[in-house]
């Protein structure tokens, strides 16, 4: 066997199992695995600092980092998907596969908006997210209460 196939046989295992995690799904097992990605991604969304595209970008990219993080996770050979010998990896069987998925949801969901969703914010709104830009406030305004207060105790202030 070359090495071109040997480095490529994880790979091929892996599409096939995305594929076949993905098939003969039931509206139960698609709503617990996709569905509390989606409603992380609607609160990930709400509570965005920002306006509307903010929200909307985040809330989207949270929801499908998510449903594909947890798809990916229970793809890979030998943790998730089935191995070389054919055999279902331990984050894939029927009383694992909830675990599985919110491990992988989980590093998706994070993922996707720290790595794709931070800079796009930073670029649209200047080299700062708005969290960011508020959260240079909130400080600015307790560094200036915390002056104000010390200049009271010592009698210079009003």
């Amino acid at each position: 066997m070359g090495v071109g196939k040997l480095l490529a046989k994880p790979f091929t295992s892996f599409g096939r199992n995305f594929a076949s995690n993905m098939k003969g799904l039931s509206a139960g097992d698609l709503t617990s695995m996709y569905g509390l990605d989606v409603a992380f991604g609607i609160m990930q969304g709400a509570m965005t600092e920002g306006d509307l595209m903010d929200k909307i970008g985040v809330g989207t990219l949270s929801a499908t980092g998510g449903a594909l993080g947890g798809t990916a996770l229970r793809s890979v050979p030998g943790i998730g998907g089935r191995n070389i010998q054919g055999k279902m990896g331990l984050l894939n069987r029927p009383s694992t596969r909830f675990i599985g998925d919110m491990i992988g949801s989980w590093g998706g969901d994070v993922g996707a908006v720290q790595l794709i969703g931070d800079p796009l914010q930073r670029m649209r709104h200047g080299g700062t997210t708005p969290f960011e830009t508020a959260q240079a406030e909130n400080i600015k305004m307790l560094q200036q209460e915390a002056v104000d207060n010390y200049l009271r105790s010592q009698g210079l202030a009003s």
